[in-house]
């Protein structure tokens, strides 16, 4: 991901990533076979509780950084990489897990699997935009040709509940939907008037939403 969309997405896509991690909801890409796994209050961002989740005590394993990439692609319906998220999942590759142990998971870890998101969803915005709304799967009711304030915040609760269901084979929770719309209204309220009046600001948004939703503690988790 370029340094420009890197920096949109580590400033309004983390702050999603960690009250959604750190919360005790059930996002998981790999689907529900577990709940979360949560973090213990003692934990830090800086990574887990050491002893928490060592092999074997933990029932929960940590995804590697290839499998990561590989359920981020089939849970946004891309068959095949672009040379863009290539270049991206090489670049932080060396940040993402190279074994099943949850103690691994570290702040480094958790900001190169949201640039790894951010690229992965730039792949589906990009497939996405180009085809009728009617024929979208997950941002049917987003016209982003418009400003955010010309869509309508339905429209990002309608999107938000489509990527769960592609996402975690399920709907949002009410907690869930509560920090997204949490999040939806600090975007927002975070604009300038000139950011307000550009209608890339909707793709911004949109990318944000997808990459926080892609990026959380869970979805590394089976």
């Amino acid at each position: 991901m370029n340094k420009n969309n890197f920096s949109k997405i580590a400033r309004t896509t983390v702050v999603c990533v960690c009250l959604v991690g750190l919360s005790t909801l059930t996002f998981n890409c790999g689907g529900q076979k577990f709940q979360s796994a949560g973090v213990s209050e003692s934990s830090s961002l800086g990574g887990v509780t050491p002893g928490v989740y060592d092999k074997p005590v933990s029932p929960y394993a940590l995804m590697t950084g290839e499998q990561q990439f590989q359920s981020m692609l089939n849970v946004t319906g891309q068959a095949m990489p672009t040379p863009a998220q290539v270049t991206e999942y090489s670049l932080r590759q060396g940040a993402l897990a190279d074994n099943d142990n949850l103690a691994v998971v570290s702040a480094p870890l958790m900001m190169g699997s949201t640039s790894l998101a951010g690229e992965v969803c730039n792949g589906l915005l990009v497939k996405e935009k180009a085809l009728a709304a009617a024929a979208r799967t997950f941002f049917a009711p987003v016209d982003f040709t418009k400003t955010i304030a010309a869509n309508s915040a339905q429209a990002f609760s309608t999107s938000a509940e489509s990527l769960a269901q592609a996402l975690y084979g399920r709907s949002l929770k009410v907690e869930e939907q509560s920090i997204l719309s949490a999040f939806y209204a600090e975007f927002t309220g975070q604009l300038t008037a000139a950011e307000a009046a550009q209608t890339a600001q909707t793709t911004a948004l949109y990318l944000s939403l997808c990459s926080g939703m892609l990026a959380t503690f869970d979805s590394m988790t089976y």
